[in-house]
């Protein structure tokens, strides 16, 4: 192996002997049982510890276990663990790491749980990705092939849907309450997170299929002509560092000081300008509409120039808004357009995920959330694990990527 390899190897053997240390809080997939049942499961795929492997399995079985429990706190976890598990059952059979015997019936019964669920958030104008219609959408996706009464409850959940769009002649919007009621944000959120962007990925990978292919790309150009007005050429020297906003506040003026505070220097996983390059890449293509890659092109490429702190936010390794982020989200503008400016990009934050490790690996008790797989150690050491496995893995179309 090479020396880099190395390195790589010697965080990975620190990540693994600090997260044996650190408790795990809860079962969901971002900050509980189920984030660490991936990072337990490609460890074992890469080193072979057999104990990673019983662990991540007793994990499985427990959540298991407390969602048949069906009691108040379980009822209410159900909608986003329910779906995350099942995403994470299919993740580990396709990378051949487990193979869990679960009954066929027992999915069909999970897949109308999570349609009834979906149901309830889009009654509710929550369409956030990770802890909503978005997510959840996107695991009845995967079940299309093995489910025939699937193509049947997403057609219903898209009529649904619809009845839930602000429509005018500025474009279609969808609110995401979650967000308005978490973070009291009145604002049309763009990201792949909470906003625009996870949805129009989720309406992407419906398309794909071939349902209901007319109606979402007239969801989708509608959803487009919204988003699109708001490019602006970055202003670095007035604090605006990218070419859309994280959101908007419609109450308000577009030159308000408060909106456009929103173009910002954020860049992650989470939100930003890679969520807009990667979503107008993939609807130039799977639409056929190419002057979008025009643009995508313009917006992902600028991307790889904010190298800095203080251009890109980025400062620590985590999945959510890290540098992991942005090593897989440049892996997946290269996937959609091969420039060498990604791979350069790509590589440079593959040093700051192992620069930044080298710090929180010896400080791990200063990350509050160091056991969590969004907002810690585990997501980085997914990527260490994936690029020493060097060999496609499925993790990370759990993100959309």
């Amino acid at each position: 192996m090479i020396a880099t390899s190395n390195r790589i190897l010697d965080q990975i053997n620190q990540g693994e002997q600090i997260l044996a240390t650190l408790p795990v809080k809860g079962n969901s997939l971002l900050s509980g049982k189920l984030g660490r049942v991936l990072y337990l499961a490609y460890n074992y795929k890469l080193l072979g510890n057999e104990e990673n492997i019983e662990t991540a399995v007793s994990y499985l079985d427990e959540i298991f276990g407390y969602l048949r429990e069906a009691g108040p706190e379980a009822m209410q976890e159900l909608p986003w663990i329910l779906p995350a598990l099942c995403r994470v059952i299919d993740v580990l059979n396709d990378d051949q790491i487990i193979d869990m015997e679960i009954d066929a019936q027992d999915f069909l019964v999970f897949d109308e749980t999570i349609f009834k669920s979906i149901k309830v958030f889009i009654a509710n104008y929550n369409i956030d990705f990770l802890y909503g219609a978005s997510g959840s959408l996107n695991y009845l996706i995967k079940r299309m092939d093995r489910n025939p009464v699937i193509k049947e409850y997403i057609a219903i959940l898209f009529d649904l849907l619809l009845g839930k769009r602000i429509e005018d002649e500025k474009g279609i919007r969808f609110i995401n309450a979650h967000m308005s009621k978490h973070s009291k944000s009145e604002d049309i959120d763009f990201g792949l997170a909470h906003g625009q962007c996870g949805l129009i990925l989720t309406l992407l990978n419906i398309y794909e299929t071939g349902l209901l292919q007319e109606p979402i790309k007239e969801l989708v150009t509608g959803m487009l002509k919204y988003i699109l007005p708001f490019k602006q050429l970055p202003q670095p020297e007035s604090g605006m560092y990218s070419y859309f906003p994280m959101g908007v506040n419609e109450s308000l003026e577009r030159t308000d000081p408060k909106n456009l505070a929103k173009y910002n220097n954020r860049m992650g996983w989470c939100y930003g300008d890679l969520n807009i390059a990667l979503m107008l890449y993939k609807a130039a293509r799977i639409l056929d509409l190419p002057e979008l890659s025009v643009l995508a092109n313009e917006v992902g490429l600028d991307t790889c120039k904010r190298l800095t702190t203080e251009n890109s936010g980025i400062e620590n390794a985590h999945l959510c808004h890290g540098s992991t982020s942005m090593v897989l989200f440049y892996d997946a503008l290269a996937a959609e357009n091969n420039l060498s400016e990604y791979k350069e990009a790509r590589a440079f934050w593959f040093r700051y995920t192992q620069d930044y490790l080298d710090i929180e690996l010896q400080k791990p008790e200063t990350n509050g959330r160091a056991e969590q797989l969004l907002m810690g150690i585990p997501g980085a050491m997914l990527l260490l694990l994936s690029e020493e496995l060097e060999e496609q893995t499925s993790w990370k179309s759990l993100f959309l990527l």
